[in-house]
């Protein structure tokens, strides 16, 4: 029998490498894509197993001819990708006083502009033959913006109403669409955070879920469930509330952290 392929950006690190070791186990061949050829190499390396097929491109999400590449050449080494999983994104912790345009231009550049040029790159294909599933890691902070990240919480809103969007047009072609919204999981992006985060998770539990429920054929994955009910009721509450909930939520920084933008 084929094996599955799964293309995965933002490999390198985070919730894009615990993906990468958790379907290597259920058998996929893997396409890892990421700017850090390197790290990429040593997660290959870590998963190398007889009859296992992994394969590693270099290339940067925002630069369309690199992704487009690589999506290119994955389809000639492994051929059609079944899984392909935006999952690349980077977050930056900005107090208005120390509002950097150009950082927060990066957070857009890749984690809106990134996914949907990774989605555009392989849709041709997908299309042609009717089949295959893509992914996108939105968050749970697209559902309310929060004091000193709300360009973060932006991208990821607009990264999930993209998501829903393609979903209804491609139900023609039979090509499923899942928008994944985490809460805080501990990686490389949110040990920096200079502020508290409620219900983190461990990231091999964290991804669990999301594999869990890709496999269950969901269109959306978000959680911690408590979290998101949260940040519903939230919504639903005046904005004079809402203003005194969110401004609780703008506290120092903790010892010892400082703000940062960091790759997933």
């Amino acid at each position: 029998m084929t094996q599955r392929t799964a293309f995965i950006t933002g490999a390198s690190t985070g919730i894009g490498s615990e993906l990468a070791r958790q379907l290597a186990a259920k058998g996929y061949q893997l396409a890892l894509v990421a700017r850090r050829r390197q790290l990429l190499e040593e997660l290959a390396a870590e998963l190398a197993a007889p009859g296992r097929v992994i394969k590693v491109y270099q290339a940067d999400v925002v630069n369309w001819d690199e992704i487009k590449k690589a999506v290119e050449d994955a389809q000639r080494d492994l051929g059609p990708i079944d899984l392909l999983i935006a999952n690349a994104g980077v977050s930056i912790n900005s107090p208005v006083k120390a509002y950097d345009v150009a950082r927060a231009r990066q957070v857009y550049e890749v984690n809106v502009i990134g996914l949907m040029q990774t989605i555009a790159a392989a849709l041709p294909d997908l299309i042609a033959r009717k089949r295959g599933h893509i992914v996108g890691i939105s968050s749970l902070a697209s559902y309310m913006s929060i004091p000193r990240t709300y360009a973060y919480c932006a991208s990821k809103t607009a990264a999930r109403a993209h998501l829903d969007g393609l979903r209804l047009e491609l139900i023609p072609y039979g090509i499923k669409v899942t928008t994944v919204c985490p809460g805080f999981i501990r990686t490389p992006m949110t040990e920096k955070n200079p502020f508290s985060m409620p219900m983190i998770m461990d990231l091999d539990k964290a991804v669990r879920i999301i594999v869990q429920g890709l496999e269950a054929g969901k269109e959306d994955i978000a959680f911690p469930k408590p979290l998101l009910a949260a940040l519903k009721v939230l919504g639903w509450l005046p904005r004079s509330l809402q203003k005194q909930v969110l401004r609780g939520l703008s506290p120092g920084k903790r010892p010892g952290k400082r703000p940062a933008s960091v790759p997933s």
